[in-house]
């Protein structure tokens, strides 16, 4: 994932120069000859990965409750007031009902606290996205309004959509390095039709000017000569949350496995399927009422129960990603059976011990 960069205001009039250049170069766009080193920075500098969550305030005190955080684990946020309070203003939201937010920060050094630097994303919390949606598997996503337009960006390929192209276009990938430092985009496709683009993103502060929702980032679009104006947030890429395999659920920490489909998920499917082999079935049965994925002691885990069923066909799903295991623990009819990936135990957080005790003893 790549860092906030200052743009300087020349790379406005450099873009239909360095569209010509990086359309006569790779899939990948090559870097300009004499410009190697923001290349390097744009892809060395991804380890500033946002934390997401519910903010609440009551009075000078801000409460974040983390995206995939057992129940009751809010701790205090500390950081910019004032930016804080005009997030809730521009969102109009109540400090009582809070506010999603990705901010930049980590915990205080007792682990008491949250200490952040900067909001990159605030939304309302009843816009329907709140944790409940995985984080941008790309590098920056961007949209405009009036007209609409929407753009994803990731290694594999630009894409833009509108209400004339809902399905999307398709351009070849190019990064165009600056001096500046700039983040900048420049790609040309000859099919379906002959179409340029060019993508300029600002950090800077930007509302959308529909669903009031902050970004980091402003958004300047030249599509085939037309100039469009929006906003834009960066995405995290495949692998940048960690080395193990099993790192990559930091991406949908808070969402529930059904709405992100995470049992169909390339870094899940396959495993599932040959840790359960005939009761894949059963298990997905007993997950059709689900929690959250929730992250407790560096264990993910989801627990659930068939409809009508509970107490007799439930499920815990555990992943570890320091031992790049997983484990499942399913209940049919009442009678529990054990499935670990090399016969290798998983911690069993505590929501999970709880659910188990409650099976077991009634």
């Amino acid at each position: 994932m790549m860092t906030s960069r200052v743009m300087s205001r020349a790379y406005f009039a450099a873009i239909p120069l360095l569209l010509v250049l990086s359309a006569c170069g790779g899939p990948k766009g090559e870097p300009a000859p004499v410009e190697p080193k923001p290349v390097d920075a744009v892809h060395d500098a991804s380890t500033k990965i946002p934390l997401r969550g519910i903010v609440t305030t009551s009075g000078e005190v801000a409460t974040f409750s983390l995206c995939g955080a057992p129940a009751g684990a809010a701790v205090t946020l500390t950081g910019p007031a004032g930016e804080l309070a005009d997030a809730f203003a521009s969102l109009n939201a109540k400090p009582t009902d809070g506010i999603y937010v990705e901010i930049q920060g980590g915990p205080s050094a007792d682990g008491t606290s949250y200490v952040w630097t900067k909001i990159v994303r605030a939304r309302g919390v009843g816009e329907g996205i709140a944790c409940d949606a995985p984080v941008f598997e790309g590098e920056f996503v961007a949209n405009g309004n009036e007209p609409f337009w929407a753009i994803e960006i990731r290694d594999k390929g630009i894409v833009y959509r509108s209400p004339e192209i809902p399905q999307g276009r398709v351009y070849p990938y190019a990064l165009t390095p600056t001096a500046s430092d700039a983040v900048l985009y420049a790609s040309k496709t000859n099919d379906p039709v002959v179409s340029t683009i060019e993508i300029a993103l600002e950090p800077a502060r930007c509302i959308d000017s529909m669903s009031g929702e902050l970004r980091s980032f402003k958004a300047h679009l030249v599509l085939d000569g037309q100039r469009l104006e929006g906003c834009a947030r960066e995405g995290v890429p495949h692998g940048e949350f960690g080395d193990a395999p099993l790192d990559e659920l930091r991406r949908f920490a808070g969402a529930y496995p059904r709405t992100v489909h995470l049992w169909d998920e390339p870094v899940i499917h396959e495993r599932l399927l040959a840790l359960l082999g005939t009761a894949m079935p059963l298990f997905l049965e007993a997950m059709k009422v689900q929690s959250p994925l929730i992250k407790d002691n560096e264990i993910y885990y989801v627990t659930g129960n068939k409809p009508h069923r509970g107490g007799l066909d439930n499920a815990a799903f555990l992943a570890d990603p320091a031992s790049d295991t997983l484990a499942v623990i399913l209940y049919v009819n009442g009678t529990r059976r054990d499935f670990k990936e090399g016969g290798r135990d998983v911690a069993i957080p505590k929501e999970v011990v709880a659910m188990i005790d409650t099976l077991e003893t009634h």
